[in-house]
């Protein structure tokens, strides 16, 4: 009902105050019309065009505080305030024309008042609303960027800290992934005259621990059946990573117990210095870029072809996952690094692929959807797990943070801490939608030249 009597007053207004064509003004684009702490002593109406108001604080950051579109009224505030002073600087948007009345107009006797303040109360109240709001949203924003600068310095002083330690670990990592390199040819070599040994070497080097409890149980059941194995063997035997077949084969070809498990285990323990050294260097790779510069090898990029590559450097992954492709019908591009992308998408895919293992999903899929528009580039990986905890969404961006649990499948939660930043140094943003049928994170880039 007040916004009804508001309106009406409005038309009211300028139907007996700004109709003089004497009194016209007419600004160009970019031009002001009323400068902040200067004397005003008019009401502007619009006519054509718009206009918008800035106010500066004392620390010389600029905001908007109003826009200004035909029929709206300016400068409200300053001319019935004490001093006149204008609160905010007007600036034309575009080519404008007001009407204008001043000081000396008088006041027309009408039902709403006979003093010109009594007859713009309503507008004035709607005015002083308005800046209420608006001196609220200013304060959450306030409060949000203080915030954002916490978070710049806690990243910064993360990142300074990281590099530190990346570099310590860095030397230990070489020697660890020589060691292990020098240890698997020296084996081979040692084994190469017993070719059964080398046989169940290769193939626990090459498989690694594979198998959950349930699955040692099962094996242990299935080695007990056979006559020359007894219990206590055949719970030594399950824990390795040979098949049934392969294990009866080498024990009828004269390898006795021990050996099959002295020599599966080294195989084994191989594996494990190798993985933990690759797993190991990506996550100091990974720490090394908290904090770091973004680098300058930006040029135009297939995202198309930076899909593909992640995807054939995680191919020894995706090994039991079906992974579908969809591309839009053109290719786009953009000025960006290349291997700052691949790096977004290895993460989100590897991330698919331990989710889907982790659950234990029958038929893993990951799909890779390529969509895009004229503003726009979309990209979504998904996958059919069995989603992320509710109580785990709000922190899956936050250093430190990790749910993986798989023995030496572990992370340290640098992972997406890294994508947001990386995506978010091309202005875009990383969407997260999660339920028990599976996740998806969209990687939205905006077109634009960097």
């Amino acid at each position: 009902m007040f916004s009804i009597q508001v309106q009406n007053q409005r038309e009211w207004l300028k139907a007996n105050y700004f109709r003089d064509p004497a009194k016209m003004l007419y600004l160009a684009s970019e031009e002001v019309l009323l400068q902040q702490g200067r004397e005003n002593r008019r009401i502007f109406l619009v006519r054509e065009g718009s206009l918008k108001g800035k106010v500066k604080t004392a620390q010389q950051t600029e905001y908007e505080m109003f826009m200004a579109k035909p029929g709206d009224f300016v400068g409200i505030p300053s001319f019935f305030h004490p001093n006149h002073l204008s609160l905010s600087t007007t600036v034309a948007i575009e080519d404008c024309v007001l009407s204008y009345m001043d000081e000396e107009t008088p006041a027309i006797h009408s039902p709403r008042g006979d003093t010109l303040e009594q007859q713009f109360m309503g507008v004035i109240l709607e005015e002083w609303s308005h800046r209420q709001f608006m001196i609220h949203h200013l304060h959450k924003e306030r409060e949000s960027m203080i915030t954002h600068m916490m978070e710049v310095r806690r990243m910064a002083s993360l990142g300074e800290l990281s590099a530190g330690i990346a570099h310590e670990l860095n030397n230990a990592l070489s020697v660890l992934s020589s060691a292990s390199r020098s240890i698997y040819q020296i084996v081979i070599r040692y084994l190469k005259d017993t070719p059964k040994k080398l046989r169940v070497f290769e193939e626990s080097f090459q498989s690694g621990r594979i198998l959950s409890s349930r699955e040692m149980r099962d094996r242990q059941k299935t080695l007990e059946k056979l006559r020359t194995i007894d219990e206590a063997s055949a719970r030594q035997l399950s824990r390795t990573s040979l098949k049934i077949e392969t294990i009866a084969e080498l024990l009828q070809s004269g390898l006795t117990f021990q050996e099959i498990i002295d020599t599966n285990e080294m195989g084994l323990r191989l594996h494990d210095m190798e993985l933990v050294s690759k797993q190991s260097a990506h996550v100091v790779q990974s720490m090394r870029t908290l904090g770091a510069p973004r680098p300058a090898d930006r040029s135009d990029t297939s995202i198309k072809q930076v899909i593909q590559n992640s995807l054939h450097l995680l191919s020894g992954d995706l090994k039991d996952v079906t992974v579908e492709e969809v591309y839009c019908e053109t290719d786009p591009h953009l000025m960006v690094s290349a291997t700052e992308l691949v790096q977004v998408f290895v993460n989100l895919i590897k991330n698919a692929r331990d989710a889907l293992i982790q659950d234990r999903i029958q038929n893993p899929v990951i799909m890779i959807r390529l969509e895009s528009t004229e503003e726009t580039i979309f990209i979504s990986v998904i996958d059919n797990a069995l989603g992320i905890a509710a109580e785990n969404l709000p922190n899956i961006f936050s250093p430190s943070f990790t749910t993986k649990k798989m023995g030496l499948e572990f992370g340290l939660g640098l992972g997406l801490g890294i994508v947001k930043k990386i995506v978010q140094s091309y202005d875009g943003r990383i969407e997260v939608d999660s339920s028990p049928k599976g996740s998806c994170f969209k990687v939205c880039l905006p077109r634009k030249k960097f």
